[in-house]
């Protein structure tokens, strides 16, 4: 992420750790602390992390999305799947950003403007909230009453939302 590059660099300048061995992105006791992740995307871009489960079909929307949107209105677009050896029903994430210009970052999204949650069960393996900007929107997929879903999410997501000014 630009958070671990930043850290690296961080690392190798005068004053810095200096670890001459040091991991990145994994939990370790030699990994380097990521102090703040910057937004490098480009100005006027737009993000969306979907949380999802194996086998719905989402990644693949995704990407359908992203050609729409980079043929019809030609704007610059990366979609891209975080998934493994994940089998039917296992929790997927998927990401888009959709930019004016150029779009150089290739990671996980740490800044995003929309969270889709079409798993059900997404508040109670993950945050899906992690890195919605302020004013952000999360769709979370339910068959229950908005008043019943809303109970659902635990008591600190609520008030990440209200606090927030997520819609």
């Amino acid at each position: 992420t630009p958070g671990q590059m930043v850290s690296t660099i961080e690392n190798m300048v005068p004053g810095g750790a200096n670890k001459r061995f040091f991991s990145l992105g994994i939990d370790h006791a030699s990994v380097l602390e990521v102090k703040e992740e910057p937004d490098v995307r480009p100005a006027g871009s737009f993000s969306i992390r979907g949380h999802s489960v194996g086998g719905y079909g989402s990644v693949t929307t995704n990407k359908i999305i992203a050609t729409c949107l980079g043929d019809i209105f030609g704007f610059k677009v990366q979609a891209s799947p975080k998934y493994g050896s994940e089998k039917k029903g296992a929790p997927t994430n998927y990401y888009l950003t959709v930019a004016p210009e150029r779009i150089r970052v290739n990671c996980e999204l740490n800044h995003v403007d929309v969270v889709l949650c079409c798993d059900p069960k997404a508040f109670t393996h993950t945050n899906p909230l992690e890195g919605l900007n302020k004013g952000g929107c999360i769709v979370w997929e339910s068959s229950e009453t908005p008043e019943t879903a809303w109970t659902r999410i635990p008591a600190h997501h609520r008030k990440f939302i209200k606090d927030n000014n997520i819609r």
